[in-house]
């Protein structure tokens, strides 16, 4: 079929367009034959380290265009590689992908320095690809556009800068238009706005800025200057870090060739500071990004403002790599000689050293900064990640086989166990259960997304397993032994859902009993599956 089922992933089934609540992320097609060749974990795996060694190599590229020492480009390089943020984030893997925005910045930087139709092109191309690859942070970019702007500086005034950027905003709504119209076609289906509170909820706060996830010098950790409450928000990269970047801003300011870009990299990190903070930042009545939410297309289904920390410390890397060289250029002058002596005829004369006092000055002069640079990357490494063991994958286990020959490819399935939960662990089991329709192909109403359409919250009430706040114990085990409810075993019938799949390691007894009491259709001893008609009870 191509791609004429594309926005129709068969999850929260019967719900259509369900692909829509989430990333699309269209270019991990290109992983397919990977996937197929191994298995998805090594193709996982060999993606997110192509991602991050992406995010160093296009930060190197943004260094070298924006003219920075070398050496500190790849210092900058090894940090965007390390990001703390992208680092924390990992588990999305959307959001490893920061290479994207770090290409439209590079884009606008080229496209500054010589305006032109066919730069235009290119930097629309570019955020195309970006909002393909993750529409979190083309949103995202779109919205610190006006830091962008420094950039430009007179060119503002200037009829061929804004003939580029038309041409861009045209190519760009050209390529990302048919993704836009079939999002908001399918979204339409579904309540996409956050509500206020949860985007509260999820907003940074200025002291989370304080907490990184693996401070190695005790003595440099500024995580008890933080709320103590919020210490798992580890939106700070490290003193170190931070350092560097106030002495970047401050160098950047001094030095008039420098100027420009440190005024970038400022407004930009304060600019994504702010939009971190949500609905939180406020001054009386005025609350910017509560204003936005009203009339920009698409933040208002953004349920996570403080995702804006990573270009936070983006923009810290960047400072980073100004403070770094202005602390080169302020030891050089220190230790090396930097006037040209004069002789009679007034014709400049190299000032003679011995060679060892030039070789330890510059010695010094780049040691010193390297010094910091070895601090922050000590306080940015990755601390271990909390990995788990992928279970394994059974495409011609006996349940499957049942599946596809005794049921329709449109049979709607409901797995067991459900989500018991709203966090993000408790969708574990349906992550394996939405692998498992890799190979039985049959939708199911399970499912994890952006977004959950308001049927898949009703059976998840439902269909949860855990004991409910205020519940007691005997109204709790009597539940258990009724599993389904009546008005489940409705719900479902009224849907046209007909078959449950049970893992029944991971069930409780009292369910499995309360199970026992529908017709059992097929048992799959090994993998542990029971498969129940829920129209025919004993």
């Amino acid at each position: 079929h191509g791609l004429n089922e594309y926005w129709h992933a068969p999850i929260f089934a019967p719900q259509r367009g369900a692909f829509a609540f989430s990333e699309p992320q269209p270019h991990t097609m290109l992983l397919a034959p990977l996937v197929w060749a191994t298995n998805g974990v090594v193709a996982y795996n060999i993606l997110f380290l192509t991602y991050l060694a992406l995010n160093g190599w296009c930060m190197l590229q943004l260094m070298r265009e924006l003219e920075i020492s070398w050496q500190w480009a790849w210092v900058a390089a090894g940090m965007s590689f390390l990001l703390p943020f992208v680092i924390w984030q990992s588990g999305v893997l959307q959001l490893t992908t920061l290479f994207a925005p770090i290409c439209v910045t590079w884009c606008v930087v080229r496209l500054q320095k010589s305006p032109g139709w066919q730069r235009g092109c290119v930097l629309g191309v570019a955020f195309a690809c970006c909002y393909y690859i993750c529409n979190y942070y083309a949103l995202f970019l779109s919205i610190l556009a006006p830091a962008f702007l420094v950039l430009a500086g007179w060119k503002l005034f200037h009829w061929s800068f804004w003939k580029a950027i038309f041409v861009a905003a045209a190519v760009s709504a050209l390529l990302v238009g048919p993704v836009v119209w079939g999002q908001s076609k399918n979204l339409k289906l579904v309540q996409s706005e956050r509500g206020l509170d949860l985007v509260r909820q999820l907003s940074a706060h200025a002291s989370d800025y304080c907490h990184s996830r693996s401070p190695r010098i005790q003595a440099l950790d500024i995580s008890r200057w933080g709320d103590q409450n919020r210490s798992g928000w580890y939106l700070g990269a490290g003193s170190v870090l931070m350092a560097t970047s106030l002495a970047g801003m401050v160098g950047g300011l001094w030095r008039s060739s420098r100027r420009k870009w440190t005024l970038f990299w400022l407004t930009f990190g304060l600019l994504a500071f702010a939009a971190s903070c949500g609905p939180l930042l406020r001054w009386r009545t005025l609350a910017p990004y509560q204003w936005l939410m009203t009339w920009y297309p698409g933040l208002d289904a953004i349920r996570s403002p403080f995702r804006f920390a990573v270009f936070v410390q983006l923009a810290m890397v960047g400072l980073s790599a100004e403070g770094l060289w202005a602390m080169q250029c302020l030891a050089e002058s220190l230790v090396l000689p930097t006037s040209p002596l004069e002789n009679e005829d007034f014709v400049e004369v190299k000032q003679e050293s011995p060679r060892w006092q030039t070789r330890l000055g510059t010695g010094l002069s780049v040691g010193f900064p390297l010094l910091f640079a070895a601090a922050a990357f000590v306080q940015i490494w990755p601390a271990g990640l909390v990995l788990t063991k992928v279970p394994r994958r059974t495409p011609n286990a006996e349940w499957i086989h049942w599946l596809q020959q005794n049921t329709a490819p449109d049979e709607v399935l409901i797995c067991l166990p459900f989500a018991n939960g709203t966090a993000v662990e408790h969708y574990l089991d349906s992550t394996i259960w939405m692998r498992d329709g890799l190979d039985h192909k049959r939708p199911i109403a399970n499912g994890y997304s952006g977004f959950f359409p308001e049927h898949f919250m009703d059976l998840r009430a439902q269909l949860d397993m855990s004991q409910q706040a205020g519940e007691s114990e005997d109204g709790y085990r009597e539940r258990l032994q009724n599993f389904p409810s009546e008005k489940a075993c409705s719900w479902m019938r009224d849907r046209n859902v007909h078959v449950l799949v049970v893992r029944t390691a991971a069930m409780p007894p009292q369910v499995l009993q309360a199970l026992s009491r529908f017709q059992e259709l097929s048992r799959d001893e090994q993998s542990g599956i029971i498969i129940y008609s829920i129209d025919l009870e004993k």
